[in-house]
């Protein structure tokens, strides 16, 4: 599910894009104790976000209306358990969860 979805601009070791795309190698939204954040922009998607006092101009899409709670859980448990990040687990329940709030809530 990462390689097909995110790898393309976050590419397949996680680093990123220098200027256009992030890297979530110890990104503190994945590796945040608390997913609910790193949810929320898998669901909803990001643009002009600064990571490290970088911001990224790039546009990432949100995958709510395309995945289930479960591919989501997925791609998320994957990114926070690779690349040297050890963030929590996240469940199908989790996502359903913060899908269910207002985006403004996140």
């Amino acid at each position: 599910m990462y390689r097909a979805r995110c790898a393309g601009c976050h590419q397949p070791n996680g680093a990123g894009v220098a200027g256009a795309f992030p890297s979530l190698v110890g990104d503190p939204v994945v590796a945040a104790a608390n997913p609910d954040r790193h949810i929320a922009v898998v669901l909803r998607g990001l643009q002009g976000a600064a990571v490290a006092g970088v911001r990224y101009p790039g546009a990432m899409p949100g995958w709510a209306s395309q995945l289930t709670d479960t591919e989501i859980a997925a791609v998320i448990g994957y990114e926070r358990a690779s690349w040297g990040n050890h963030g929590a687990p996240v469940t199908a329940a989790d996502v359903a969860r913060v899908r269910r709030r207002r985006p403004e809530a996140q």
